[in-house]
């Protein structure tokens, strides 16, 4: 009796999978033959604007492919993802077909943390990746600006992030990371992400901080124990500018070693 149930259930087994086996070769049959019924484009909402679901079909169609009628076969889905990621607003693009006759498009866009403004008169966003993008003119990131005494170029087209302590000692580091890692650290801090609006890099290369609160810049050099120099101006901030006043003085100079140096208005 138990050897009877065994094979009865080998038997089950077999034809299950021989189910799925017909099942799956009829789901390819009617992929290969089945229209493309609709083009879904989906851009996500992550608070960027730079493209929308109009600017990703006119990418689908520049090389004048027709997708809605055409066999979801004859569809290049790689192909359409490559043309889509060529756009420098986006991170990344996925393109994929569905049995239904539906060709999903599902878009992320790039996040810039920092608009540059240099000495060559190049204007372009560094992203959270480090990786550079043009300005747009259908759209402006709220953003921290950093302009100055900058010397690199929009042709570098990212900057080095990778194995960078910024509590280390700074030596022949491209100003342009400098920037991007000071914007990191500030932005991880509700504070100062509100307070500071700038960055000016002055002719000495060093960095300056141009705040929304107070009559004053804030020299921070390089980007050497910036965490270490933020938190000597906040005891500052606290125990000082609140009992003299946020317009008492015009620098406050956070260079020197345990020292906060202030010059008055």
């Amino acid at each position: 009796m138990k050897k009877l149930v065994k094979i009865i259930r080998i038997c089950l087994f077999v034809a299950a999978g021989l189910s799925l086996v017909v099942l799956m070769g009829f789901v390819g049959s009617s992929m290969k033959d089945q229209e493309c019924r609709k083009v879904q484009i989906e851009v996500e909402d992550d608070g960027n604007y730079f493209v929308d679901e109009a600017d990703v079909m006119d990418m689908l169609s520049s090389k004048g492919s027709r997708l809605q009628g055409s066999r979801m076969e004859d569809i290049n889905t790689g192909m359409l993802e490559k043309i889509i990621n060529t756009n420098p607003f986006i991170q990344n693009a996925e393109v994929f077909s569905t049995i239904d006759g539906n060709l999903n498009v599902t878009v992320k866009q790039r996040t810039p943390v920092l608009r540059i403004m240099n000495a060559k008169e190049e204007d372009f966003y560094i992203d959270e990746n480090g990786v550079f993008m043009p300005v747009s003119d259908k759209y402006t990131a709220p953003v921290m600006i950093a302009n100055g005494y900058i010397f690199n170029s929009y042709a570098e087209r990212k900057v080095k992030i990778s194995g960078y302590n910024p509590s280390d000692t700074v030596t022949n580091r491209q100003m342009l990371e400098q920037l991007y890692t000071l914007t990191s650290i500030l932005r991880k801090d509700a504070f100062w992400n509100a307070q500071i609006e700038q960055l000016y890099v002055n002719e000495w290369q060093e960095i300056e901080m141009i705040p929304r609160v107070g009559n004053h810049k804030i020299i921070i050099g390089d980007v050497s124990h910036a965490e270490e120099k933020l938190g000597r101006l906040l005891t500052f901030y606290k125990k000082g500018l609140n009992k003299i006043g946020w317009n008492t003085y015009h620098t406050i100079n956070l260079k020197f070693k345990n020292q906060v140096v202030c010059s008055k208005n």
